[in-house]
């Protein structure tokens, strides 16, 4: 079974949309204006699989805008909310 990414599209911190994807590939598709690599290094930050500041200085613009979650992680995340 293949984790998909759940993406929450945020205005102001506040979540507008969300959006599934199957992978990064499909996801960078859908966002043109953006790097697979700066993607990349938003999904990581996001799950916290990295924690070096210095990396995301170029993609903090990106963090501001969307988030990028594990399927799982984002279960997770909103297990706890509730």
């Amino acid at each position: 079974m293949t984790n998909k990414l759940i993406i929450e599209i945020i205005n102001n911190d506040i979540v507008i949309e969300t959006h599934i994807f199957k992978s990064l590939k499909e996801l960078a598709k859908a966002y043109p204006q953006y790097e697979y690599h700066q993607l990349r290094q938003v999904y990581l930050k996001t799950n916290n699989k990295i924690n070096s500041a210095k990396k995301l200085q170029k993609n903090s613009l990106i963090l501001n805008v969307m988030k990028i979650y594990d399927e799982s992680f984002y279960n997770a995340k909103q297990n706890e909310l509730h």
